[in-house]
């Protein structure tokens, strides 16, 4: 007993500096990334495992190339507040879709969503549109599909517009998942809105230290970097969607993201809702001086790559299965000149590009009569 009262105050001492030391590299890590940290912490761990936004959070993110102010709403999505019921006369689509919808590069007024809303109301008399962002920054396709049957759904959209962007949609399918979900949960059922998933204590601890302690995260990526380093950069690279010969794994996630698409096909009939994809080319396939600099980047030759291969693959899909699709390559290559619609650095649309995007959607809806004028 006399031994442990001795050891006491050096037990605690060393604890209060244990401590404080973290503390300490907590303040460091947090000055080093603190734009990741602010963005870290718009996110949760939602009960169907997938992270979405926080309710009720906003963010400074600051950029070289911009500064925006992140605001989300009091129901989880970047946009302005809607209630769950549809007012009289109201048609909604909901934009599904990652980054490129989210559009944090670029204030809400001049995302797609708003500029798409912004066109469908200039022309109508009697239909009020709402085009509510659904966007999730950092996901793939697999969360956002859940994001529409466990959120989207409460809305009653009259329209889904799923956007897959060519870059990394169908290599990194369940990004933004905590763990991983079996394609046969996408092929068993049409409807996921009670479909129960399974989110454990461990995994809820690592949300929440991950999103709170930013030393964890940093280290985190620290670690993997040195583990897999060029090995994880080239697996996940957008090179892959331009060889002519898919390595395995983008094989894999491809299948996996038609099955996906056919449960979104089987769904949205199901609750009568009109279905449009839209397909998001790469700054490099809509400006060829940036794929000459990424194939040299590579070291890889014409012979050996397909600059508009994916594109081909999901309309030939799309018209297979009766998936209207939307491809944005051909207007953004048109009309591209030094690079007009992206980030130089960032790499995502600027205000150009979300509204030419918005623009082209438009036309095609009323063209083509998915959407009645109304």
């Amino acid at each position: 007993m006399q031994k442990i009262k001795k050891l006491l105050p050096n037990l605690l001492l060393l604890s209060l500096s244990i401590t404080l030391s973290l503390f300490v590299v907590e303040i460091i890590a947090r000055k080093i990334g603190h734009e990741e940290f602010a963005q870290n912490r718009l996110y949760i761990l939602s009960d169907y495992s997938v992270f979405v936004y926080k309710p009720d959070t906003d963010a400074i993110l600051k950029r070289q190339e911009f500064t925006t102010d992140v605001k989300i709403n009091s129901k989880g999505i970047r946009d302005y507040e809607y209630d769950y019921e549809k007012g009289k006369n109201v048609k909604r689509i909901e934009m599904f879709g990652d980054s490129f919808i989210a559009a944090f590069q670029v204030p809400l007024e001049k995302s797609i969503s708003k500029k798409l809303e912004s066109s469908l109301n200039k022309n109508s008399k009697s239909i009020k549109y709402e085009v509510l962002n659904m966007g999730l920054s950092g996901s793939g396709p697999t969360p956002q599909v859940l994001l529409l049957g466990k959120e989207g759904i409460k809305y009653n959209p009259d329209m889904v517009i799923f956007n897959l962007y060519m870059g990394n949609d169908f290599v990194k399918v369940d990004y933004g998942i905590s763990g991983s979900m079996p394609k046969e949960i996408f092929q068993d059922s049409s409807n996921l809105e009670n479909a129960a998933f399974k989110v454990t204590k461990i995994q809820k601890l690592k949300n929440i230290i991950f999103r709170n302690y930013f030393t964890y995260s940093y280290l985190k990526n620290v670690i993997n970097n040195i583990r897999y380093g060029e090995a994880n950069d080239i697996a996940y690279s957008e090179i892959n969607i331009y060889k002519k010969q898919y390595p395995e794994n983008v094989e894999r996630n491809l299948d996996k993201l038609k099955i996906i698409l056919k449960h979104l096909k089987r769904y949205t009939d199901e609750k009568r809702i009109k279905l449009l994809v839209v397909l998001i080319p790469t700054k490099a396939q809509v400006d060829k001086e940036k794929f000459a600099d990424l194939a040299e980047q590579y070291s890889l030759n014409a012979s050996e790559l397909e600059i508009n291969k994916a594109q081909k693959i999901f309309l030939q899909f799309g018209r297979e299965n009766n998936i209207t699709m939307i491809d944005l390559l051909p207007e953004f290559s048109k009309r591209n000149k030094n690079n007009t619609f992206y980030f130089e650095i960032d790499g995502h649309w600027n205000e150009k590009g979300q509204e030419l995007a918005a623009n082209f959607i438009y036309e095609n809806l009323i063209n083509s009569r998915i959407l009645q004028k109304g």
